[in-house]
């Protein structure tokens, strides 16, 4: 009677709250700025540079130095959340590591103004270079990543 009858494994069904989907969106926006956007800028500062007079060409690098301090400072803040803001979040963080968590949380950096200020200077103090399409590519991929970092300041809030 239950010749034809096959058997089925049932798949486990995980079910995450917000507070998990939203702490795995923000991871991947970690990695995705530190492999991706952030080197295709440094890669477009060294296309601009080879197209610059020399002159031009110290300006940029100085620009890009800048950028380099920022991103430094992003991806070590980046790393606090990683291991200790997500575990704090999600429970599992060691109690000695909660006045730390707590002072990170109320002193939390405006990556965002920052790079904002950084892009808007450059954008005005090498405003003659515009005529150079990595340039405009450059200011663009500046402005996306500002974008990419307001998302996703608003979405950490929700966890805050």
């Amino acid at each position: 009677m239950f010749s034809n009858f096959q058997t089925y494994q049932t798949k486990e069904v995980t079910v995450f709250t917000n507070q998990q989907l939203t702490i795995r969106e923000l991871k991947e926006a970690h990695v995705f700025f530190l492999e991706k956007i952030i080197p295709e800028i440094e890669l477009h500062f060294l296309t601009v540079a080879q197209q610059c007079t020399l002159s031009e060409k110290v300006r940029i690098q100085a620009y890009l130095i800048k950028f380099y301090s920022f991103t430094r400072a992003l991806s070590d803040h980046i790393l606090m959340e990683e291991q200790f803001i997500f575990p704090f979040l999600a429970g599992k963080s060691l109690p000695s590591e909660k006045e730390a968590v707590i002072h990170f949380i109320e002193h939390h950096e405006d990556f965002e103004q920052q790079l904002q200020a950084l892009v808007t200077e450059l954008v005005n103090e090498l405003s003659e270079l515009n005529h150079l399409m990595a340039f405009r590519m450059l200011a663009l991929k500046l402005h996306r990543f500002n974008e990419k970092l307001l998302e996703h300041a608003l979405l950490e809030e929700s966890l805050f």
